[in-house]
C-alpha cells in the first residue's frame, strides 16, 4: 500500500490522502471532524463527469492522470 497527504498550498489544511491499496486501486481518504470515509476514485470521477455534463474536458485516468478534449 502507498499513501500521499494533499494538503493546501499553505501545507496548513489536509485536503485529503490517495491511497494505492494492495489491490492496486486508487482510493481518497476524506476526513471531516473525527469521522472518516475512503472514495474509490472511480467514484469521484464519476460525481464530477455528472456534475459538469460535459461542460469541460473529460478527465481520463490511464497510466497517468491526463486531461482530454
Amino acid at each position: 500500500m502507498k499513501e500521499k497527504e494533499i494538503r493546501t498550498p499553505k501545507l496548513n489544511l489536509l485536503f485529503c490522502k490517495v491511497i494505492v491499496t494492495a489491490e492496486k486501486k486508487i482510493v481518497l481518504e476524506l476526513k471531516n471532524g473525527k469521522r472518516m470515509e475512503q472514495v474509490p476514485i472511480e467514484r469521484f470521477l464519476a460525481e464530477i463527469e455528472d456534475f459538469t455534463k460535459g461542460d469541460i474536458p473529460k478527465l481520463d485516468i490511464c497510466s497517468r492522470v491526463t486531461w482530454t478534449s
